[in-house]
């Protein structure tokens, strides 16, 4: 153990060391990486070890995606400042499971994002988000034109964004490696 290493974390970490090592047995994956935050027991020179002996690497982030954390924090603050947030633990998975899926039907279906114009996910994907924008850019025009004193400048930009990525993964990705995660859902679908 180091000695910068609060004495505190060494258990924590001798038992995260031999979780790990049941789990990377287990599933016997290549080329595994371990997320982990900056916590006492994740520094620990047990863990470290024990991540390099198995041959993970350690990463902080997603592979090859610097910027994902934004798009996470923001998403963890829509979910928080809902006004049906539970106050309490869900009493089951079942009940934390059907919030998850109202969340989500709300979120794709009701909720207007900023970053396609105040359209939902659903209208973005089924095209109508593209006359949802020219009808607002003609209603500004008309109250713009109405009220001409009210506006300083040209209306706001209605047009949708061409395409829209969170994180556009790189061109050159074969095609098995495009949707990694898609990928291990199917085959965890199939075992």
């Amino acid at each position: 153990m180091s000695t910068n290493e609060p004495k505190r974390a060494a258990p924590k970490a001798q038992a995260s060391a031999q979780q790990l090592s049941s789990e990377v047995a287990q599933f016997s994956v290549s080329d595994l990486a371990h997320f982990s935050m900056s916590l006492d027991t994740m520094r620990a020179a047990t863990l470290e070890s024990r991540l390099e002996e198995l041959g993970v690497l350690r990463s902080f982030s997603r592979p090859r995606v610097s910027n994902d954390n934004p798009y996470s924090e923001s998403l963890f603050r829509t979910v928080k400042y809902r006004p049906d947030y539970p106050r309490k633990p869900f009493g089951s998975k079942d009940q934390a499971c059907q919030w998850v899926a109202e969340f989500v039907d709300w979120y794709n279906h009701r909720h207007r994002h900023s970053g396609i114009k105040f359209v939902t996910p659903q209208q973005r994907h089924n095209g109508q988000a593209m006359e949802i924008s020219r009808h607002r850019a003609v209603v500004y025009e008309r109250a713009r034109q109405l009220n001409p004193r009210r506006w300083s400048r040209s209306t706001r930009y209605w047009r949708q964004p061409e395409v829209v990525w969170i994180n556009q993964p790189p061109d050159d990705l074969a095609g098995e490696q495009k949707l990694p995660l898609m990928q291990a859902a199917s085959t965890a679908a199939k075992e």
